[in-house]
């Protein structure tokens, strides 16, 4: 029930609003360092904002493509796409996969990238046929 009553809370705030929520979150993921640190965690708030508030996930997508890979680990990616997926952020969330999937800094992270992106039914760069 927590998680409904925030998502009501965030689908009343303003644009700018939704940008200010991200920026603290952001602010907060850095301090966490890590993404596993589960559903209360800054970054589960920055993609549940992504998801149900698609206007900014670009913004989330640019403020996670500014963090190094070993900020993120196995469960990152498949989150980002559902939180993107069919949305305007979708290509550039699966462009960062990609590059998460290219990196040799955290092999658990390049491993997951590549499936989610394949799960994803990757036909290029930065495009995707969802199932």
């Amino acid at each position: 029930a927590g998680r409904l009553a925030v998502r009501k809370r965030a689908e009343g705030l303003s644009t700018p609003e939704v940008f200010a929520v991200i920026g603290a979150l952001a602010e907060r993921a850095r301090l966490a360092g890590r993404s596993d640190a589960g559903e209360e965690s800054p970054f589960a708030g920055i993609y549940d904002l992504a998801e149900w508030r698609p206007e900014a996930a670009h913004e989330v997508v640019r403020f996670l493509g500014t963090l190094p890979p070993s900020s993120f680990t196995a469960g990152s990616p498949p989150r980002l796409i559902k939180a993107t997926a069919g949305g305007p952020a979708g290509a550039a969330a699966l462009a960062l996969i990609e590059r998460w999937g290219a990196q040799s800094a955290n092999r658990t992270l390049a491993t997951a990238a590549k499936q989610a992106v394949k799960n994803a039914g990757v036909l290029g760069s930065g495009q995707a046929r969802f199932r």
